[in-house]
């Protein structure tokens, strides 16, 4: 009767060790021995493998480590320890299973934006730094190439392996590229937008490690104080009390229309004619500095019996030489007007460094007194 019982259950034993056993209603099929018998029934805690230097190195392969109770898993280079929070331990790698959007295949290492949605899942084409379409969706790093229209996977934080980083050093930032799809330790500046991607942990030509996490930079725009309307160039951002934001507006910096020089020739005694001929230089001044001057006007005024006299107003980087130089108006003959004529200027601006002269092209009758005021404003460089 007992050798009965003892083949029955034993017959059960080998069924079971077969065909798999049912716990709280699930069943449980055998997987290499790696459930154990414990107090009459299967227990359906799994037994792990141990890990040691060389068993198990398949891809994805999970393996335990008594020495420190973890669980590891191997990447393809090394073993990563599962949610290990120690500096030595590999952060959790969140990943995202994508759709290549693009006509080519996307190769390990490239950085990808979301470009919309294929087959359940977001799909996705190579970033570069050039514009916001191509950068503001930045999702992150591919992990293996991706055929053209086939699914693959996208490091979005976390570490990527075996990348080409022979170029680089350890620490390096990692920026968006205007190539697309890839990266540069060197910061882009405007008009290129400035998209983090992440951070050079290993560097090496074979099996670089990057650490990764997109953050896209930001234009003015979209911060959420600020509203820009068709920007125009010369617009400033100012701000608004009412509404408690920052707009664009046309800003017109108005200027003072004031005398900035003024030239004289004579003091109107009775015989002062001498001092006006043809070519003669009636006084002249050096802009110095680094404001450029705007002339609107100049107005010209005469003492004298009958008077007549064709001034012009000229500016060179050499004195009284007109070749090579410009002049601020067509001159047209003075009269003896001793309350003036307003000459309107068309070349009316003057850099720095040259020279400012007054000469007589034409002098009909002689005055005895000569005044030409400049009116204008000065403008800084920026």
């Amino acid at each position: 009767m007992k050798a009965k019982i003892l083949g029955f259950f034993c017959s059960l034993l080998i069924i079971n060790f077969a065909y798999g056993q049912t716990i709280d209603g699930v069943l449980y099929t055998n997987f290499n021995n790696y459930y154990k018998w414990k107090g009459g029934a299967f227990d359906s805690t799994f037994l792990l493998p141990q890990t040691s230097a060389t068993n198990g190195k398949r891809a994805g392969a999970l393996r335990y480590a008594a020495a420190d109770s973890s669980v590891y898993s191997w990447s393809g280079t090394q073993w990563i320890k599962l949610g290990g929070a120690a500096a030595s331990d590999t952060a959790t790698v969140v990943k995202a299973y994508v759709t290549n959007a693009e006509s080519v295949t996307i190769t390990k290492g490239q950085v990808v934006y979301i470009f919309g949605a294929s087959g359940d899942r977001a799909a996705v084409k190579l970033a570069k730094n050039t514009s916001d379409t191509f950068s503001s969706k930045t999702l992150g790093i591919v992990r293996a190439d991706i055929a053209a229209g086939q699914a693959g996977w996208v490091t979005t934080q976390g570490q990527v392996s075996g990348i080409n980083l022979g170029a680089y050093t350890a620490g390096d930032i990692l920026w968006l590229d205007s190539v697309a799809g890839g990266f540069t330790k060197v910061k882009p500046e405007a008009p290129y937008h400035s998209v983090f991607v992440g951070v050079v942990e290993r560097a090496n030509a074979g099996n670089g490690l990057i650490y990764v996490k997109p953050q896209n930079g930001q234009e003015l725009d979209e911060l959420h104080n600020v509203k820009i309307t068709s920007p125009k160039s010369g617009d400033a951002i100012t701000y608004t009390t009412a509404s408690q934001i920052w707009e664009n507006r046309q800003v017109v910096l108005k200027q003072d229309t004031i005398p900035l020089a003024v030239f004289n020739v004579g003091s109107a005694a009775a015989g002062d004619t001498t001092a006006f001929s043809t070519s003669t230089l009636a006084g002249s001044f050096y802009l110095d500095g680094t404001d450029t001057m705007f002339i609107t006007s100049y107005r010209v005024a005469l003492q004298g019996t009958s008077a007549s006299i064709t001034p012009e107003v000229w500016f060179n980087d050499s004195l009284n030489i007109t070749a090579g130089g410009t002049r601020l108006a067509t001159g047209s003959a003075i009269t003896n007007l001793t309350t003036g004529t307003s000459v309107t200027a068309t070349t009316n601006k003057i850099p720095p460094a040259n020279f400012v002269f007054v000469r007589f092209s034409a002098v009909t009758t002689k005055p005895t007194y000569f005044t030409l005021t400049l009116f204008g404003y000065r403008i800084r460089k920026q």
